[in-house]
Parts: C-alpha cells; structure tokens; sequence
C-alpha cells in the first residue's frame, strides 16, 4: 500500500529511493510509480511529488547514519580512512569505516565491510581541519542513533570513545597530512582512552579516597584562578569550564595510574593504532622512481642521445634548437630547460592529452577510437588509457598501448597531417609523433613495459584485481617482501629478462611466476629491441630507481615493526583494504555529482551514497519498526530546516575573510618592518676607509652592511 492515514508508506518511500538510485529523476518518480501501478490495475490516490522523493533519499540519509552507528557499537574493532580533493576551490574530505558487519540477510557470521561516513567540506585541507571534521561527523551519528528509538536490547548510548577505543588502525595515500592526521588521532584517542579508563576507576574508588583528591582539585583550581576573590568573580560559563577541566584532570589522573599498572601487552593493545598506506598509491609513487631512474642514467652518460626534448609551445619558441645547457644559454632558455620534460612518461602523458583528454572537446578523442575500431581486435579498447587523469598505472598502459600499436600511431598522425589544408601538424601531435620515432624515447617505453609485465601488472592484480576485497593489507608483509626481493634479483641478474636475445621463460621473469599478463606487449618489445641498443641498461636504471621508492613506501611492513609482530587476531581487528580506492571513488562520484546536479547539496549526495554504499535498505528491513521509520522521518525535516548547508556556507566565507585579513596583516607588518630597516640604513653615513672600518664594533658594521646592500 502506498499509502497510510496520509502519509506514504515505507514501502512507498523505499521504492522511491529505489527508482532514484537506478536513474530515474526524482522528477519522473511518482509518474512512474503511477503508471506502473496503472498497468498493474492497481487505483493511486496521488502522485509523489518531487519534493516528497527528495524528502525519502534524505530519510535514507538519516538511516544509513543511525546504521553505522548501530554497525560501530556492535562492531569489536574498526579502522578508518580519508581522502581529499578539491572541487571548484573548495576542500573536500572523504571518509570511510571499515569493521565486521552482518549481511541482514540470513544468520552468516560478520564480515569486514567498508562503510562510508560521508564526504564533507573543509574550511582547508590542514590535518587540524580534517580531525575535526572527523570529530563532527562522528558526533552527528551518535546524536542521531542515541536518539532513536532503541535497536539495541542494553540501551548503551555511543559517545566518541566508542569509536576511538576500537579504532585499530588508519589507512590512506602516503601524503604527509595522512601521516600526521594519524598522529593527531592518536593522541586523541589516548586522551579519550585514558579519561574512560579514569572514569571506571573512580567508580572503584573509595569514596573518602576520592574526597581529598576531589578536595585537592578544586583548591588548585580556585588557586589557579587568583584566589576565592577572583574565582567568585569569574561568570557562571568561566566556573564551569574551569570545573570541567578540572573534571577532566581527576579522570585522567586516574586512567594514568590504571595504565601504568598494566602489563607491557596490555598498554601495546591499548596504544594500537597502525598505519598502513594505499598499494595502488605504492605502485604509482615507484612508478616515478623509476622514471628518476632512467632521466639519472642519460645524465650520467652525456656521449648517448637522450630522449627528445618535449617542450610546450612556448618554451619550444623560446628553446630553438637547443636541448642542453651550455655557455650560450640565457636565463630565458635556462628556465624554459628546466621547464621542458622528455622521456617515456612525458610521452604517455601528452598522448593521453592528445587522444583521450579529460576535457572531451579536446585533442582526437572519437577520431582515435573510429581509427582502432578498424585496427585492434573485438573486446579490446578503443580508447587510449586515461594519463591525462593520472589513473593508477595508466602511464604503464599508456606506453603498452604506443609500443603495441606503434605503427597505426604513426600513421593515424600521418592521415591527421594530411587530413589538414596546410598538411601540418600542431604543437601536441607534432611532440607526440617526433617521440613515437625517437630511439631513447621508444627504449624508456619499453622500459615501462618490461616493469609492468614482470612487477607492476602482476602486484596490481594480487592487491587490485578480482576477488581482492576481503584481503587485508595488513597479510601483504610477504607480498611486499617478495617484490622487493624480485626487483633487486632483475638488478642482480638481468640477464633473467635480457638473455637469449631477450627470449626469456616468463615464469623465471613475473612477480607471481605466471605468463606475461600482456604477451602482445613483451612480443613488440622483443620486436624493437634490436634498434634499441641501451634497452638493456635503461631498464636496469629503472628497476635502480624503483627499489629505493619501494622500500620507502613499504616501511610499515619492515620486519620487526608493528605490523610484523600483529597476532592473526590483530590482523583482523586491525583489517584494512589494500586500496584507498573507496574514498578515492567517492571523491570523484562526488565531483561528478557536483558538475551533474548543480544545486544539489552535499548533503544530499551523502544521502545517496551512503544509503547505496552501505547496505542500508537491508539494515532498514532487518531492524525497523514504525517507531523508526516515523523517527527517521521527523529527524530529516528538523535537519532539513536547521539551516546547516546555510551554515557551512558561512564558515567557509568567514574562514576565507580571517586568512586573507591575517596574512594582509603579516604582509604589511613584513613591508613596515622592510620600510623601517630601509629608513635606517638610508641615513647611515657609508664608510669605505678600511682602516676606520676595522675599527667599527659589530653593530656598527651591521649597519654599514645594511647601508650598502641599498646601493
């Protein structure tokens, strides 16, 4: 029935939010339900309006959060992770929780799943900031499901601690701010762990105890204060917050003598929080490695003729025909030097630029794929791999697809040349072709091949491809071991890949010891590989440059570390994907959103999302009653009308004015400053005899040094 004493029912309001998620407008939803019913014979007093459809995706909105609360106090461990991007000037965070929930289907044991908290905005992108948003959504949930009507039997309400005390570990890309947010959670989640560990003992202390230490407190703080006097004189607001530290200073003091008395494996599981980097971003990092690697081995052999210099349009104005440094150079063409790239992944870039651009009115996009339709075999893509987005691995796939197809390339730029009234090529196709005929550039290609087929492909697969999501990372120690040890045995021994004529047995050659994941690729290398006469020590410069890059970045799993000595009980308390490909994918579902839909909100997005992402429709049939359904309903309109996209608006703004007002005021304290010294080295009476010079203290020299710098 759709619906009941007025209102429509949940039945109803699920299969709006159904239809909306598989493409219908929520414009056309109530049409649609009208019609069908129509059809079915079925009589439908009203038509759903587009509002009432955008009021049940908020409602989902409002479940999915009091779910992943319900899933976060059920949970007995849980670890996070985030992501951020910035969209149209604007600072997003996006945030996810993986921990054991049920199917809501049928009685099968909990399982890690990764559950999305939300995306957000950020006034920026400092750590501080990002905890705090943390903080803010976790707060939101908890509000929410401890107001709802119980869907536990012991009515325990969830606070901060809950999630922080079974937080086991963070997980994201290896930025510098993923690293220091994990030291910022950490601390916090010390802090909130010792004040519930305080808290517990007090309630086992004895009451004349816990008098003098009460005592003792208090009298510290009226005596921080000033004394009585000054404390009588605080407002009522300033005595609270003093009596709320001092509160907080009791518990803590408390927490800290129970985990000074614990055993040393009881404070290790109490201070557990890992950390544990994205592979993908591994891979993508050691990638650049070993582009460093070659660039370091043409420098360091200036006899050999490099990779073609790839210069933008003005810097290739500027340059002329000159492609080094030398005494002739002028600043104007030093710069435009240092600005120009070449090189293998320069190359990859500029045809991802050329033949797939982001921006699709550029470059030859369609041109490209009707070309290959006629070229490349059924089930096989049309499209060149997507460089110009930095997708994981795509200039690997990038350079396959050059070498593989080398020869169509060449003549689809021929035909693009001809095809033209002055029969000549642009800037873009014109670098892109002159690199698709250069001897060091096409040996750096095949570098990045000879990576991919025997490293790069084969990991990619074991942390990224089928059947990967219940692996944890924390069980890949032996997988990243066993890479590192794979690469130095290619450096060690090369003549693995390069013997017989570069015939070699893939199995002795690929990370997994299996076939070449791309024989057409390792076959057009072979094919090549006679006119490449430095082939053989490119590559080993880049397996040279990776292994660095792979050590750093896999340093968490180092033998002797954290992760090494986890129990397989930690591990799964601990479970954490091998990708950061949640957040990573609903950043950009979000900026698609944000381009699609131009007046949604973010909240709405995160309606959506999470309600499709999180399983909520099954929570929903398992859990709720009319008592939730009615909660969750009221609980959209109260947020709906309270003001928050309004709200966040403002501190943006408000955010924006302080900065810019602040770093006006430090810019024109540094020029008041600059003016000043300026002033008074002016009217210093500049002294050239050397004799008297030797003669002047420190002080005075200084002024003399700041007197001639004016000159």
């Amino acid at each position: 029935k759709l619906t009941h004493r007025g209102s429509y029912s949940p039945q109803a309001r699920a299969l709006a939010r159904k239809l909306e998620r598989h493409g219908c407008s929520q414009e056309f939803v109530g049409i649609v339900i009208e019609d069908v019913c129509k059809a079915a014979g079925v009589r439908v007093d009203r038509r759903m309006s587009r509002r009432t459809v955008g009021r049940c995706i908020g409602e989902g909105g409002v479940a999915a959060k009091i779910q992943l609360a319900h899933e976060i106090m059920d949970a007995p461990s849980l670890t996070a992770s985030s992501d951020g991007t910035s969209h149209r000037n604007i600072e997003y965070q996006g945030r996810h929780v993986t921990l054991r929930v049920p199917n809501y289907v049928d009685d099968s044991p909990p399982i890690p799943r990764v559950r999305l908290l939300g995306v957000d905005s950020d006034t920026d992108h400092s750590s501080e900031t990002q905890v705090k948003g943390l903080v803010s959504a976790l707060t939101e949930i908890s509000d929410l499901f401890n107001r709802c009507p119980s869907l536990r039997q012991d009515e325990i309400k969830m606070s901060l601690n809950t999630f922080f005390s079974k937080l086991k570990a963070m997980h994201g890309d290896h930025a510098a701010d993923g690293k220091k947010n994990h030291r910022i959670v950490g601390e916090i989640k010390k802090e909130l762990g010792l004040l519930d560990l305080g808290a517990r003992q007090i309630l086992a202390t004895a009451p004349e105890e816990l008098k003098l230490v009460v005592e003792a407190a208090n009298d510290a703080k009226i005596a921080d204060a000033g004394g009585q006097a000054a404390w009588d004189e605080l407002s009522k607001e300033e005595q609270e917050q003093a009596s709320s530290r001092t509160a907080a200073e009791i518990k803590t003091a408390f927490g800290l003598e129970v985990y000074e008395q614990m055993t040393d494996d009881e404070q290790r599981a109490f201070d557990m929080l890992l950390w544990g980097g994205c592979c993908m971003h591994k891979e993508l990092n050691a990638a650049k490695g070993g582009s460093e690697g070659m660039k370091a081995w043409w420098k360091a052999h200036p006899d050999i003729q490099g990779p073609t210099l790839l210069a933008n349009r003005d810097n290739a104005a500027t340059l002329g025909d000159m492609t080094k440094i030398n005494e002739e150079t002028n600043s104007a063409q030093r710069r435009a030097l240092n600005a120009s790239e070449a090189g293998g992944v320069k190359t990859t870039l500029l045809a991802g630029a050329l033949f797939n651009h982001a921006n699709d009115k550029k470059g030859l996009q369609d041109t490209h794929v009707i070309y290959f339709q006629g070229i490349k075999p059924k089930g096989k893509s049309k499209r060149f791999p997507d460089t110009s987005t930095t997708r994981y691995g795509s200039n690997l796939d990038g350079a396959a697809e050059l070498i593989v197809y080398l020869k169509a390339y060449i003549t689809l730029l021929e035909q693009v040349r001809d095809k033209k009234e002055k029969g000549e090529l642009n800037h873009l196709e014109s670098n892109v072709y002159r690199a698709l005929h250069d001897p060091a550039t096409l040996t750096e290609l095949c570098a990045m091949i000879i990576y991919a087929l025997t490293v790069s492909w084969p990991y990619s697969i074991r942390v990224r491809g089928p059947e990967t999501e219940n692996v944890n990372l924390l069980d890949l120690g032996p997988l990243h071991h066993d890479l590192k040890a794979h690469i130095r045995r290619i450096i060690e021994n090369p003549d693995i890949i390069f013997d017989n004529d570069l015939t070699p047995n893939p199995e002795s050659c690929t990370l997994d010891g299996g076939p070449w994941h791309y024989p057409e690729a390792f076959a057009a290398v072979q094919k090549l590989a006679p006119s490449l006469p430095h082939l053989r020590d490119v590559t080993i410069a880049f397996f040279e440059g990776i292994l660095p890059v792979w050590e750093r970045f896999t340093a968490e799993f180092d033998e002797g570390g954290m992760i090494d000595g986890l129990s397989d009980e930690e591990r799964l308390d601990a479970f954490m994907p091998t990708t950061n490909d949640a957040n990573e994918g609903i950043l950009g579902s979000m900026r698609w959103d944000k381009r699609t839909k131009l007046n949604a909100s973010t909240h709405a997005f995160n309606a959506r999302a999470m309600f499709r992402r999180n399983n909520t429709q099954a929570y929903m049939d398992a859990n709720f009653g009319a008592e939730h359904h009615a909660y969750i309903l009221h609980e959209h309109r109260r947020m709906d009308a309270s003001g928050r996209v309004q709200a966040k608006a403002e501190a943006i703004r408000s955010h924006n004015a302080t900065v810019a007002k602040e770093k006006a005021d430090k810019r024109k304290a540094t020029k008041t400053k600059k003016d000043k010294a300026a002033q008074a080295a002016a009217a210093v009476t500049l002294i050239t005899d050397k004799t008297y010079l030797a003669k002047l203290t420190k002080g005075e020299l200084e002024e003399q040094l700041s007197g001639h710098r004016l000159l």
